[in-house]
């Protein structure tokens, strides 16, 4: 799934024959995974230090599925960076009861 879509990227943004990076970046399972979750944990604790600096607000929402219920956080904030009023999902939660 994800070679690719790095194929795709590399022949049209690079303009160049993909093959030869894709061969050189190591796509196991466990380095892909391991690299999905470093970069959950960067944004992770970006958005966390951007709202511990800042006013905030929390919404939550719940959605029902059978007898299973999710559970979406949503923050607003004042980001500096752009001067404006942010919004950025928080986090997901699911459960096997309702909350």
């Amino acid at each position: 799934m994800i070679v690719p879509a790095l194929e795709e990227v590399i022949r049209n943004v690079m303009k160049t024959n993909p093959d030869p990076v894709v061969k050189s970046v190591p796509l196991s399972a466990s380095t892909v995974k391991r690299r999905i979750d470093e970069m959950a944990h960067n944004v992770e604790k970006t958005l966390l230090s951007k709202v511990q600096c800042s006013k905030f607000s929390l919404q939550l929402d719940e959605v029902a599925f059978g007898s299973s219920s999710v559970l979406m956080a949503y923050v607003r904030y004042f980001s500096p960076c752009v001067k404006c009023v942010t919004d950025e999902f928080f986090f997901l939660k699911v459960s096997r009861r309702r909350f």
